[in-house]
């Protein structure tokens, strides 16, 4: 069993210390969390086009860097060393994670690549026991969706949201981008500044009949741990997400429970 890391990942440990170190000192982290999305837009591009940051868990057919978990952890070890504001986890690894999980082909095709050089940012919305979770209803070629998810992160600075909805007894997934009719976004103030979450409502929203992601039984947390071994499985990141559903109180406040 391999403790240590390789030259590989020392080299990305190395990269990512000197970035957030030379990009990561109080007086940026306060400026970046006054601009409207919260981040950095260049900084967001260096860290995913330059750097390859955004695309360490996404496949080389995607123009990812095909690298893992640990990777991943390596970098947001070094990011929470300065709390650099970023769309990284919401984009990189969740929303990434779900499309590849949970996506076709196609769908891998259209987005992923995106989301790999930076010109997409993502996240994702699983339904939580206190949401109205999300309704798919068939309306001609296309999809009436109605619903509200709540706990969202980055979705203020998304360019495209991945709600989880009911499809008659089918649990899928709707890629919509987030400037679609019918769609709100309410931002809470939170007491991580870096990392804000969001209540999103949708209310007649249109969907395509290609923005559906069906394979959502592919990353299913239920079924994560039996399954962790095949390929496209959602990252353990998610599972942290159901846990974080488990700890959210179902009062209208959103309060938490005792952890005790």
């Amino acid at each position: 069993m391999q403790f240590e890391f390789t030259e590989e990942q020392r080299l990305i440990q190395s990269m990512a210390a000197d970035f957030f170190r030379d990009q990561g000192s109080s007086e940026q982290v306060r400026a970046a969390l006054e601009l409207a999305a919260g981040f950095d837009a260049e900084l967001w591009q260096r860290m995913a086009a330059e750097l390859g940051f955004a695309g360490l868990g996404i496949a080389e057919a995607y123009q990812g860097q095909a690298l893992g978990l640990v990777e991943s952890a390596i970098v947001f070890e070094q990011m929470g060393r300065t709390l650099l504001p970023s769309p990284l986890l919401g984009t990189g690894v969740l929303a990434a994670s779900a499309i590849a999980a949970a996506g076709n082909d196609a769908q891998r095709q259209r987005w992923l690549p995106g989301i790999a050089e930076g010109s997409l940012t993502a996240t994702l919305a699983p339904g939580l026991p206190s949401d109205n979770n999300g309704r798919l209803t068939p309306v001609g070629d296309g999809f009436n969706l109605a619903g509200q998810w709540t706990f969202v992160i980055d979705a203020s600075s998304a360019g495209l949201l991945l709600l989880e909805a009911q499809a008659d007894d089918e649990t899928v997934l709707v890629a919509v981008p987030a400037d679609r009719l019918g769609l709100t976004i309410e931002r809470h103030t939170s007491l991580d500044l870096t990392r804000p979450h969001h209540t999103v409502r949708a209310e007649g929203v249109e969907v395509r009949s290609e923005e559906v992601l069906r394979n959502v039984q592919h990353f299913r947390v239920d079924e994560w741990a039996g399954r962790q071994k095949e390929p496209h499985r959602l990252d353990p990141c998610l599972r942290e997400g159901r846990w974080w559903e488990r700890a959210v109180s179902k009062k209208p406040d959103g309060s938490l429970r005792d952890f005790g």
